[in-house]
């Protein structure tokens, strides 16, 4: 393989918050919140949400596309037993779908959605998790280092970082003495312990005791009477006595839903029923569980190739949609009540029917106040279209564009510089390669388009400058964006290019961390730049899998020394002390606890751990051909 060093960039998305209370009606009242519950409107309102509109909030439709509660929220969660959390002026608020703002939270805590009438809440004081009744009253104290919603009236959580089980008066009812564990499903429950040095997993009842051994490289919940597991390295399904109803076969598996399991054989994806027999073959390259009659599948290899089939194996809806297994941005789904939620290209998304007609979307509701907005940025965009990706003079073309056509208008001026970005990645892609392929390119030329030439032993290759977004840009972009740009200048600034040659980074794991974490911040604080959102689902997987790395890239430190194994644990180990609220943390910890027993290698219980957090997907062969290729797709950050 062709050695070359590549820019790496990182961005990354945000998780919805949401949750403690104080009543909004009737707060000097005992009970009172108890008595305006009586009358909540329990019906499934879907949230909505148009980035092509300045100053977009979140708002409510039901079913048939109709506004139900207006756009007025700056975040949005789902409902779940007749409420859903939003939120609004720095609280989070508890909806009902009437739009009636039923009880609010204290600032301190942050709440997720509603199960069997109570949901967890985490104290940001104490760094700790607790619960809400659905009156809003704290009802179980935060003690816990995580805590999950209840389903038949027991809830895992986490304490000094194993798991165990509490009933809904707070007391512990299974000690925390797994390494993970996952909600009960019918009667049993899948947790995984530490066995002799091996992480296996097995089935608990409500009594903590084992009814099925642990015995398996990895356990998914019971489903229609069965659970898919890994044994020697294959899935399958067993029964609740632990027997195999259908033998450990698939490259990779999910669980029963609507009587059939989507299976992986030979790298393609296909349904099984329960007698283990084909229901529809294995055509596709991925899917997800059916819902409603129908499922989201990938019919095609591009990345709009997914779209919906029945159970018959037909396809229903045509393929047009985007689906991100990690996503926490909008992305394609499964039907609930009647609905599924889709995405398209860029920020076109929205709410499809079973027909596959929209029922809401965000061009159809920009609304006459965005069309001069709309206007402008379709021209720009028009013109942006228009230029040679292939060369680079594009790149100070469209900024000479961007600047006769901006305004004061921010937002305008916003989505007009995500036009821009894109240009910019794609021609330093297209151009890379020039000089070691004999070509050339004058350097005042390439500076005038925001590129530098590098040379390296292997050649001499093209690569975005570090600080031309930050000296074209910034004046006229929102704050949001700025901070991006500075942010994505300093880091590249700092490391040098964040180079990558010969296997090797020239960045320390610990510089790695920190750069996701930063990112992870900057989206914590600019929650609605669903474009930077959406290239961070896209990418934040490649920068943990960089940092899980083991035997295909080292890191290197400022003095030029690569880690060793001792280094590497010690890493993971800061992580999980400063890191404790990042979303990467269970998969860190899992990680961290393997690679300590195995001696710091990678092995096929590593890989399972990066396939069980969408790191990888379960038929990527050539990793290094992934690592170059994915570099070269992002190299204008």
């Amino acid at each position: 393989m062709l050695k070359k060093k590549y820019y790496l960039i990182l961005v990354i998305s945000v998780l919805l918050l949401c949750g403690c209370s104080k009543n909004i009606e009737k707060k000097d009242k005992e009970h009172s919140a108890a008595k305006e519950n009586q009358t909540i409107v329990n019906e499934t309102l879907f949230s909505i949400f148009n980035p092509y509109a300045p100053d977009s909030k979140y708002g409510y439709i039901n079913k048939k596309g109709e506004v139900i509660v207006e756009e007025q929220y700056d975040l949005a969660g789902e409902f779940k037993e007749g409420l859903a959390p939003v939120r609004k002026g720095g609280k989070t608020i508890y909806i009902d779908a009437s739009g009636r703002e039923v009880f609010e939270l204290d600032k301190k805590y942050t709440g997720y959605a509603f199960s069997e009438g109570m949901a967890p809440v985490y104290d940001g004081e104490n760094n700790k998790y607790g619960y809400i009744d659905i009156n809003g009253k704290v009802v179980i104290d935060s003690s816990y280092d995580h805590a999950f919603g209840f389903s038949e009236d027991l809830a895992p959580v986490i304490i000094d970082g194993n798991y165990g089980y509490i009933d809904k008066k707070g007391n512990m009812v299974i000690n925390p003495a797994f390494v993970y564990a996952e909600g009960f499903s019918e009667g049993l429950a899948a947790v995984t312990v530490n066995k002799n040095g091996e992480e296996l997993g097995g089935y608990i009842n409500t009594k903590g005791k084992f009814v099925i051994e642990p015995e398996y490289e990895m356990v998914l919940s019971f489903s229609e009477g069965l659970a898919c597991v890994k044994s020697n390295g294959k899935f399958g399904y067993i029964d609740k006595e632990g027997k195999f109803a259908i033998k450990p076969e698939y490259e990779y598996a999910l669980s029963f839903s609507e009587g059939l399991a989507g299976v992986f054989v030979e790298g393609k994806f296909g349904y099984i029923d329960k007698d283990g027999n084909f229901a529809i073959e294995p055509v596709f390259y991925d899917g997800l569980e059916f819902s409603e009659g129908l499922s989201l599948v990938k019919i095609n290899n591009e990345d709009l190739g997914w779209g919906y089939i029945n159970k018959e194996g037909k396809v229903v809806i045509e393929p047009g949609f985007e689906h991100q297994k990690a996503a926490h941005y909008v992305t394609s789904g499964k039907f609930s009540n009647g609905l599924a939620k889709v995405k398209g290209d860029g920020l076109d998304w929205g709410y499809i029917n079973k027909d596959g007609e929209y029922v809401w979307s965000t061009k159809e509701n920009s609304g006459d106040v965005n069309r001069t907005f709309e206007n402008k940025t379709l021209e720009y965009k028009n013109y942006i279209s228009s230029l040679s990706k292939k060369d680079y003079n594009s790149v100070s073309k469209a900024f000479e564009k961007f600047k006769e056509l901006a305004s004061e208008d921010k937002l305008e001026n916003d989505a007009m510089f995500k036009s821009f970005y894109r240009l910019y990645q794609e021609v330093n892609y297209e151009i890379f390669d020039t000089f070691s392929s004999g070509g050339y390119i004058e350097e005042e030329d390439l500076k005038r388009n925001g590129f530098v030439s590098l040379s390296f032993e292997e050649g001499k290759y093209i690569f975005s400058a570090p600080d031309y977004l930050k000296d074209n840009f910034t004046q006229y972009v929102s704050e949001e964006i700025k901070e991006f740009i500075l942010l994505d200048s300093k880091d590249k600034n700092i490391r040098g290019g964040f180079l990558v040659t010969d296997a090797l980074l020239s960045i320390g794991r610990d510089e790695l961390c920190d750069l996701i974490i930063n990112w992870e911040n900057y989206l914590k604080k600019y929650s609605n730049v669903d474009w930077i959102g959406e290239m961070v689902n896209k990418d934040i997987n490649f920068y943990i899998y960089l940092y899980t790395s083991i035997d295909l890239i080292s890191f290197s430190d400022m003095r030029g020394e690569t880690d060793r194994a001792e280094d590497i644990l010690r890493s993971y180990e800061r992580f999980l002390d400063n890191y404790p609220n990042s979303r990467y943390y269970q998969l860190i910890k899992e990680y961290y606890r393997v690679l300590k027993r195995n001696g710091v290698k990678s092995t096929e219980e590593t890989k399972e751990i990066l396939i069980k957090f969408n790191i990888i997907s379960n038929d990527e062969s050539d990793e290094g051909e992934k690592t170059v290729q994915w570099m070269k797709n992002h190299l204008g950050r």
